[in-house]
């Protein structure tokens, strides 16, 4: 039987998978077989209105995902206590804001804190700083009640659990959402999770995120 974190464990992995099955109809990246050349991965195509929120951000002001009509969002669901992945993923966005420019100003890059024990503003605000994101007009790291949350997480498919080895820190479904001026989503990017595919099979995820904002600002392919 199946330790009580393990267990966790288990339902974040299979939140990643009920969410590839309920975004469904996306792309999937081919194997590689043979003496086939495979496309490096560079997300999944969604379609459909994304869910709807207003949550509360480190600047401690009310921000609702229609107050970005118009622009582009890339959405990332984060804990300010992470230590691995969700620095990254912050590394990421920073770097593929300035790799945007100009364009930087008609994308808003957000991210939803998932620690329900790390959901104060300082804990925001902290991380923040941190990951230096504290510069950027752009961002928007938002938090709210746990029931609020709790609804976004579920719309989104995104399951949580205690990390079974970092005291305090949410082990969850990765990845980050691109949503177009219209409110509709786009695309999903994570990192290929099967098939033994060695990490160097997808670009950076900053490189990704480029040229899928860019091509729903219609600047790209």
């Amino acid at each position: 039987m199946l330790r009580p974190q393990r267990l966790r464990l288990f339902w974040v992995l299979s939140g990643l998978l009920a969410l590839l099955l309920a975004v469904g109809c996306g792309e999937a990246a081919p194997k590689p077989s043979g003496g086939e050349v495979a496309q490096p991965y560079e997300g999944t195509k969604l379609e459909g209105l994304a869910p709807g929120f207003r949550l509360t951000d480190h600047r401690g002001e009310s921000v609702a995902l229609s107050d970005f009509r118009g622009k582009a969002v890339a959405l990332a669901f984060l804990d300010p206590r992470c230590t691995d992945v969700c620095p990254l993923t912050a590394l990421h966005f920073r770097v593929a804001g300035e790799a945007l420019g100009r364009d930087a100003d008609r994308v808003a890059f957000l991210a939803i804190d998932v620690n329900p024990e790390a959901d104060q503003p300082a804990d925001v605000v902290a991380a923040t700083e941190k990951w230096g994101l504290a510069q950027m007009p752009n961002w928007h790291f938002l938090r709210g009640g746990a029931q609020e949350v709790e609804a976004v997480l579920s719309t989104y498919y995104i399951a949580t659990a205690p990390k079974p080895d970092k005291a305090g820190e949410v082990v969850h479904t990765p990845g980050v959402y691109v949503i177009d001026q219209k409110g509709q989503r786009r695309w999903y990017i994570s990192t290929p999770m099967e098939g033994g595919l060695p990490a160097s099979w997808a670009p950076p995820l900053s490189d990704i995120l480029v040229k899928r904002l860019r091509e729903v600002l219609g600047g790209g392919s």
